[in-house]
């Protein structure tokens, strides 16, 4: 294999006066294959050289496949680097922008606290009724979760027994002897 300098004093012989635009292929340092290198012209020409031997030589026609995958490849580094820049320079637009002060936010007033009714019994019931609940779960031997649905039935009970027959309602005793004889004195 020669060197990088001999390969650059080859492609120099068979290029002519035309410049060096790229490096279309290249196979270098392997053992089982020949190794060369493709560049392409300005002239859209490409020079072969065949880095084993040192030989070369000049395209007749040039190789539009090879040309076109190389012009696009060169448009999208240009394209990178065009986006590269626009972001660079955004990010050094943004840096020099003053940035606003944070708004200051309104007091609000204070949350009223809710007071709580006293806690009696257990859990809310009034000691009477807590009282009740206990005395089921020891007549039953059950849960409290059972002993207080028994209280509510209990209580469901008593209530529509009390809208059936209304306790405040008197009866009135009708005695009849004592409206028919008058006293006379």
């Amino acid at each position: 294999m020669i060197s990088k300098q001999k390969e650059t004093d080859l492609v120099n012989e068979y290029r002519g006066k035309h410049a060096v635009d790229g490096l279309l292929q290249a196979r270098r340092g392997n053992k089982k294959y020949s190794n060369y290198v493709i560049y392409i012209l300005d002239n859209d020409a490409t020079v072969f050289v065949n880095l084993d031997n040192g030989t070369g030589h000049l395209s007749e026609e040039p190789n539009k496949k090879a040309i076109k995958a190389f012009r696009a490849k060169e448009e999208r580094k240009l394209a990178r680097q065009q986006k590269k820049a626009d972001r660079e320079q955004e990010k050094a637009e943004r840096a020099a922008k003053p940035k606003a002060e944070p708004k200051a936010k309104a007091e609000r007033a204070p949350k009223p606290k809710l007071k709580k009714a006293p806690v009696t019994g257990q859990a809310g019931w009034s000691n009477e009724e807590w009282a009740r609940i206990q005395a089921i779960m020891a007549e039953k031997k059950c849960t409290r979760k059972n002993a207080i649905r028994a209280f509510q039935n209990e209580r469901a009970v008593k209530e529509a027994d009390a809208k059936v027959t209304p306790a405040a309602e008197q009866k009135k005793v009708h005695d009849p002897l004592a409206q028919a004889t008058t006293v006379q004195s």
